[in-house]
């Protein structure tokens, strides 16, 4: 899909769910908790229900379950858990009726937002290995145990506790790394970790901006970050003179509620640019090459 396909896929999904009166998020998990958060914030009129098939973020602690569960509940959204019946395979913006034990639920709007696994598919009838979970099989390089010409990035079987950013950046600068040595005939690299302390998301967000809810998980932040933030306890200055902007929220509370909700909205674009020089435009990006 080019990047364009994309900008015109996600102004449709836009438009309907700004038409929609009733909407469905079917995913218990960091997406589907945001996305469901997202639309309330922009939306208090309509009916948000969040269907999940088992406890929400349920790899998440106890006690940060029971605040998230708490914000999700005063933010209006409407939690079905068990197996659902009647739901669609893919997004869909017709009326429809879905069943969630006994409970029937009309919606104008139907979003999937969990993982499906890795995008393999590409790679079958190539003769590389992939294991049960439709993972590509890879040796302590990122490279295919069984295809040695191709390296993985977030679709691999790498002994990481969760795919995200500070995991993927180390896999991304060790595979291009070994790519190069590989074609030039040179050695290659063992994988590290990227952040190895960070054992799950550092934030949940429960929608961003204003009317959200966010939190900070300390814990698994790197020990700098913590001993800077006194673990999202200070606040700093901030906490008092501009609260909602800061990621900390307020002075002496834990880092939660709408000051991290306000200071992530523009995260992932002014991260982007301070991190990585950018994320592009249509205007900009490179021509797409196909596989």
């Amino acid at each position: 899909m080019s990047l364009l396909d994309r900008q015109n896929e996600v102004k449709e999904a836009a438009e309907n769910i700004k038409r929609a009166k009733t909407i469905v998020v079917n995913g218990g998990g960091l997406i589907g908790v945001e996305l469901a958060g997202d639309i309330r914030c922009a939306y208090k009129d309509k009916k948000v229900v969040l269907l999940s098939r088992s406890d929400v973020l349920k790899e998440r602690p106890l006690k940060q379950r029971l605040k998230i569960m708490g914000a999700i509940e005063a933010m209006n959204v409407t939690v079905l858990q068990g197996e659902a019946i009647g739901v669609p395979e893919m997004a869909t913006w017709a009326p429809g009726t879905l069943t969630v034990d006994s409970t029937a639920v009309q919606f104008d709007a139907y979003i999937p937002a969990f993982s499906t696994g890795p995008n393999t598919g590409f790679l079958a009838g190539s003769g590389c290995e992939l294991d049960t979970r439709r993972r590509m099989v890879v040796n302590k390089f990122l490279q295919s145990s069984s295809c040695k010409d191709i390296f993985g990035i977030g679709i691999t079987d790498v002994d990481e506790p969760w795919i995200g950013m500070p995991k993927l950046e180390n896999q991304w600068k060790t595979a291009a790394k070994n790519a190069v040595a590989f074609l030039a005939g040179g050695a290659l690299v063992a994988h590290n970790e990227g952040m190895p302390g960070m054992t799950r998301a550092p934030t949940v967000k429960v929608g961003n901006g204003k009317g959200g809810w966010a939190l900070v998980d300390f814990e698994v932040l790197p020990v700098p970050a913590q001993v800077c933030c006194c673990c999202g306890y200070c606040g700093t200055c901030c906490g008092t003179i501009c609260c909602t902007c800061c990621p900390c929220g307020w002075c002496c509370c834990p880092a939660e509620g709408q000051g991290p909700a306000h200071a992530f909205e523009p995260f992932a674009f002014t991260s982007a640019k301070f991190h990585f020089k950018g994320i592009g435009s249509a205007n900009s990006a490179p021509d797409q090459k196909s596989m």
